[in-house]
């Protein structure tokens, strides 16, 4: 299945955040599946938060509240340029080539159980029914969630 990073931190969210061990210890191997290493961090020029422009470090604004960001860099010691949002994570969307990721039966079977429960708990987000969309897709015997809305009588 190719996903985007975009669809690998929704599949992400749907991972529990508890559970037996087994099943943490999938959730690990997910986790690791799905995430991008620091190698495809720097291919995607993805940026976490406020970084200086000159060395990538985080920064701090030193500015007084109601002034414009003032950020200094405590690497490079001043006042600096910098890139990013604060509080987001931004990358290169034209370097966002899908990434080939395959789950086991074992991984699927989390994937399906979060999301049953959550369809029961009427928890579906639009992103969510997307990505369950291209998983179906990709492991069709998989549709295990009623997924047709019925109509009124």
């Amino acid at each position: 299945m190719k996903l985007r990073v975009m669809e690998r931190w929704q599949a992400m969210q749907l991972l529990p955040p508890e559970g037996n061990l087994s099943t943490m210890l999938l959730v690990n191997k997910l986790r690791e599946k799905l995430g991008m290493d620091e190698e495809e961090q720097k291919e995607l020029g993805m940026i976490n938060g406020v970084v200086c422009r000159e060395c990538r470090s985080p920064v701090e604004n030193r500015a007084a509240e109601g002034e414009d960001p003032k950020y200094y860099c405590i690497v490079c010691d001043k006042f600096v340029d910098t890139d990013g949002i604060e509080n987001q994570t931004i990358w290169n969307r034209i370097a966002d080539v899908p990434k080939e990721i395959e789950f086991t039966k074992a991984e699927r079977g989390i994937l399906i159980a979060t999301v049953g429960k959550m369809d029961k708990d009427d928890k579906i987000t639009p992103a969510i029914a997307d990505f369950w969309g291209k998983f179906i897709e990709a492991y069709p015997k998989s549709d295990q969630i009623d997924t047709e809305i019925e109509e009124d009588k």
